[in-house]
């Protein structure tokens, strides 16, 4: 089954990733791309916690090909990720996540978008993502990745819609499944004004460069 369009979707963790490729999968011209480092590859689960790269992207396909992707308030989606881990087994509380996301930032971004979360997985998924190290590839700012050439981002807080629009471009009619969600309260509840003064500090290019804040 074909889209009227071919498009990418770029997959930013903690932004309905995982709901948006189990509809994209189904099209033979409709393709999940994950960063490693600076450059785009084409992504596919394989069954259970595990998947694999199947191709590179010729720089000429990359400019002509429809880009897509879904942004989330840094705070939201500093929440998100914690409850993720919770639902791991692990005790992170927020003032854990913000101090991995430092660490991260203190480290070098550029390093941490250098680990290869498929050849982790393949080795040991289930192992993988109880490590920090996995929790640190979630963290990673929208901005430390090439955004000009992407051409629409949806917003989370109005992800339907967003979908709908995209549906609209690419030409499929496609309901947008609800996998892993996780279960929190509103974001704000989970900071304190130091905590917030410390992500505006790790996440300040996202903030500005998308209109987000702490409400």
């Amino acid at each position: 089954m074909k889209a009227d369009f071919k498009g990418y979707h770029i997959h930013f963790t903690k932004c309905a990733g995982k709901s948006i490729r189990q509809v994209v999968r189904k099209y033979e011209n409709l393709h999940t791309v994950l960063f490693l480092g600076e450059q785009p590859k084409l992504h596919r689960d394989i069954g259970g916690l595990t998947s694999e790269y199947y191709g590179d992207i010729s720089k000429e396909d990359w400019k002509q090909t429809f880009k897509f992707a879904i942004v989330r308030n840094p705070f939201d989606r500093l929440v998100s990720a914690m409850k993720a881990w919770q639902g791991k087994g692990c005790r992170y509380g927020m003032r854990d996540i913000v101090g991995v996301a430092e660490k991260c930032a203190a480290i070098g971004w550029d390093k941490i978008k250098e680990i290869d979360i498929v050849e982790k997985t393949q080795v040991d998924a289930q192992g993988w993502w109880k490590r920090e190290e996995a929790l640190m590839t979630h963290l990673v700012p929208y901005t430390e990745f090439p955004l000009e050439d992407i051409e629409f981002f949806g917003r989370f807080e109005y992800l339907q819609d967003e979908w709908e629009r995209i549906c609209v471009i690419l030409g499929i009619n496609e309901d947008l499944p609800h996998n892993n969600r996780s279960k929190h309260l509103a974001y704000d509840y989970y900071f304190n004004g130091d905590l917030v003064s410390r992500v505006e500090k790790v996440y300040g290019r996202d903030l500005e460069k998308f209109g987000y804040k702490f409400n």
